[in-house]
This record gives C-alpha cells, structure tokens and sequence, in this order.
C-alpha cells in the first residue's frame, strides 16, 4: 500500500476512535442524564405519593368534618323541629286559654250589664222612696202644725173655760 493510503487509513482510525471517544462520553452524559432523570423520576414518584397520602388523610378529615358538621345539623334542625312542635302546641293551648278568657269576659260583660241595668232600676225605686219619705216628710210637717194649731186651740178653749 502507499503511503497516502496507509496515512488516510490511519486518519479515518484516529477519526473512527475520537468519534467513538465522544460517542462514549456522549453516552456516558446520556447514561448520567438518564440516572439522574431516573432518581428525579423516583423522587418525584415518592413525593406524589407522600402528597397522595397527605390528599387522602386531608379528605378523610374533610369527610369527617363534614360527617360532624352534618350531624350537628340534623341534631340541631331536629331540635328545632322539637322546639316548633313544643311552641306550636303551647300557642294551641294559649288560644284555647284566650278563647275561654274572652267567653268568659263577655259572660262578666253581660252580668256587669244587667248588673248596671238592676242597679239603675233599684236606684229609680230608691229615688222613688225618697220622694215618697220627702212627700211624708213634709205631710208631717203639715200635721205637726195643724197638730200644734189644734193643741193651741184646745189650750185657749180650755183656758177660757176654767
């Protein structure tokens, strides 16, 4: 062989070796990338989990929570109903309670009324008697001085006959 075959022979080794030396590196790089691409996806992995966890201990308190919040409002809408039924009964008795209150008032009113229209009556009779007594009153008076009149005339009469 010649010498410029054997030279560029030698060149294309030298050639083919430092391309196979940075496809070595370019390979070891890419190993590197990809162990560190793998421990991050590994990482990233444990960290969605661990979030994962966090999600469902989170939703598990959110589930409680809401399970007591619930509770508490039936418990206490419960109550209320309770309290509207007690409430709606007493206001059933208080009416009944008004209704007789109010019969009973007009009954008082009715006597109280026939009670004025006695009172009137008998303070009419009452009036009546007092003119009658005022009437005898003065009739006495009247006798009293025919009574003293006819005393004085007796008393002259006798006089004048001793």
């Amino acid at each position: 062989m010649t010498e410029s075959s054997s030279h560029a022979i030698n060149r294309l080794i030298d050639a083919i070796a430092a391309s196979r030396e940075v496809t070595d590196r370019q390979l070891s790089a890419l190993a590197a990338t990809v162990e560190q691409t793998t421990q991050n996806i590994d990482r990233t992995e444990r960290n969605i989990d661990r979030l994962g966890q966090n999600v469902d201990r989170a939703l598990e308190g959110m589930q409680q929570t809401t399970d007591r919040i619930e509770r508490h409002v039936n418990d206490a809408v419960l109550g209320m109903r309770q309290s509207a039924d007690r409430i709606e009964l007493q206001v059933g008795l208080m009416s009944e309670h008004l209704t007789a209150i109010d019969i009973k008032i007009e009954r008082l009113g009715d006597k109280i009324d026939k009670l004025a229209d006695r009172i009137s009556e008998l303070t009419s009779a009452v009036n009546g008697h007092l003119e009658v007594a005022k009437q005898q009153a003065l009739n006495i008076g009247e006798l009293t001085k025919l009574v003293v009149a006819q005393t004085n005339m007796v008393a002259t009469f006798m006089s004048r006959s001793n």
